[in-house]
């Protein structure tokens, strides 16, 4: 891969093709697997210098991980460097690096990923990951939303494929829109989520799914007309939530 100097998304296809496995999880291991070939030479680079420390960088953005953002701007011995440990990568898509430390450097700059344009920008070399998120991105609303929703993107988009699946086309038209519902209009996200609560009642209520033996008593509070039913609808009510969910009971003959 790196002789050929191709990257290892232009591989993923072929590599999945050759082992019989998904394209992502090729890629996913071709994006760790170079990463630590190029930190491995970087090492061995140390050693044959003659250098005795080294510092450990993590990218300047929000989609770096925690155990980066924590591992930033440790020093570390040259000679107790441990892969997944102390030295990158940590992790599968780690993108974390490191430089030499001497104990006279000083100043210099790192790059970071401005949060509001995308692009790269310098910042001072001695700005660790903390300094540089309380600066950037703790003071910046959209950034902080765009973290959110970068970090919650696997558990969101699975919301969004069950909410499509039940709502059809009443659901956002994407994962995009999704998002910003979800995180931007709380009072639309509240209609939305009991829209997506009813109608997965009323597809378990046509399918066999669902119980249709109705429990007098039991489920009054659900049953329009009974006074349990406006008590429970007035606790809804009082914290202006929608609901809740109600049975209407036409020509109904039972025994008590």
């Amino acid at each position: 891969m790196i002789v050929q100097g191709k990257t290892p998304k232009t591989l993923a296809e072929d590599f999945s093709k050759a082992f019989g496995t998904k394209e992502y999880e090729a890629y996913r291991l071709l994006q760790t697997e170079s990463a630590f070939m190029m930190e491995q030479g970087t090492l061995a680079a140390y050693k044959e210098d003659g250098v005795d420390k080294y510092q450990f960088l993590a990218t300047l953005d929000t989609r770096t991980s925690d155990i980066c953002r924590d591992t930033d701007g440790e020093i570390f011995e040259v000679s107790k460097a441990v892969t997944g440990v102390n030295y990158p990568p940590l992790h599968v898509f780690c993108r974390s690096t490191t430089v030499p430390y001497y104990e006279d450097s000083t100043g210099g700059t790192r790059a970071a990923r401005d949060p509001e344009t995308g692009k790269t920008v310098k910042v001072p070399g001695d700005l660790s990951y903390k300094d540089w998120y309380k600066q950037y991105i703790e003071s910046n609303p959209e950034a902080v939303l765009a973290e959110k929703k970068w970090k919650n993107r696997y558990a969101d988009r699975k919301q969004f494929e069950e909410y499509k699946a039940v709502l059809g086309a009443d659901a956002p038209k994407s994962f995009d829109s999704f998002q910003n519902l979800k995180y931007n209009d709380i009072e639309k996200w509240k209609e939305l989520q009991a829209a997506y609560k009813i109608q997965n009642i009323r597809n378990r209520i046509r399918s066999d799914s669902q119980s249709k033996i109705i429990y007098i008593g039991q489920q009054n509070k659900h049953i329009v007309g009974t006074n349990e039913y406006k008590q429970y609808a007035q606790q809804f009510a009082n914290i202006k939530q929608f609901g809740p969910s109600r049975l209407e009971i036409s020509n109904c003959r039972y025994s008590c």
